[in-house]
């Protein structure tokens, strides 16, 4: 419950229409996040739906989150610290470095028909108008969810979609999570487009001279030819722009 006047007085007015929605396809809620373990592409991975509210449940928003853990495990022998298997099937929070992530802006929801009370921010995320109830906005995120987040799981945060990514003209300042689309496809053995995504960002696996040369030499043991990628004090800088997230993002996504 919060001490501001114009809040929602029981949060857990907002859950009942997301839990009829996502409860029987498999999901579990843990607080504000809905998460489930599946293979439905051949490959386990963890997904979930996250949930986020600000200033008295006034400021709205959600994101899709898929955690493939073969491709933390693929990347353990050239980053052991970063990609540390035992992150694997942990619970994506907000700002996991380990996942790839799609934002409520991002989903095409953004001017989708609200019900009264709810209404779109110009940053694409949800504005709840008192005194409408919870129960308004959880039957809002629930039509969102199920129109725009659950197909997501079934193109672009599936493996493919990732690998798809290191296409995006946006891939090659992804920073660190352009990492995603190069190990997807190893894991496809596409080595070939292995290849191309390391020469389009051979920064995905870190920004100074000293991780370009691990991840190359890591890169030749998989059979993937990139001994003519070169060392650039600048290019590694333009890959890893103050902006870019750990993660990948919906825009590559």
């Amino acid at each position: 419950m919060t001490r501001r006047s114009n809040a929602i007085r029981h949060a857990d007015e907002i859950w009942p229409a997301l839990d009829a929605l996502l409860l029987p396809l498999g999901f579990t809620r843990t607080e504000r996040v809905f998460h489930r373990r599946t293979d439905n592409d051949g490959v386990p991975r963890l997904e979930a739906l996250a949930f986020q509210f600000e200033y008295g449940f006034r400021t709205c928003w959600m994101h899709a989150t898929v955690k493939v853990p073969a491709l933390i495990e693929r990347l353990h022998g050239v980053r052991p610290f970063a990609y540390r298997p035992e992150l694997a099937w942990r619970v994506p929070d907000h700002a996991s470095h380990v996942a790839c992530m799609v934002r409520l802006s991002e989903m095409g929801a953004v001017g989708s028909p609200l019900p009264p009370g709810i209404s779109w921010r110009p940053d694409g995320r949800l504005q709840r108008q008192r005194p409408t109830p919870g129960s308004v906005l959880g039957e809002a995120f629930a039509a969102i969810t199920h129109d725009h987040a659950l197909p997501l799981f079934e193109r672009r945060l599936t493996l493919q979609g990732i690998a798809a990514a290191a296409d995006s003209p946006a891939y090659a300042t992804s920073g660190l999570g352009g990492a995603w689309p190069l190990a997807a496809r190893l894991m496809l053995n596409d080595l070939n487009g292995a290849a191309s995504a390391f020469r389009t960002h051979p920064y995905s696996l870190g920004d100074d001279r000293s991780r370009l040369a691990a991840a190359k030499a890591w890169l030749l043991q998989q059979g993937v030819d990139v001994s003519d990628v070169r060392w650039s004090a600048a290019a590694a800088e333009a890959a890893h722009p103050w902006q870019a997230q750990a993660w990948l993002n919906g825009s590559v996504v």
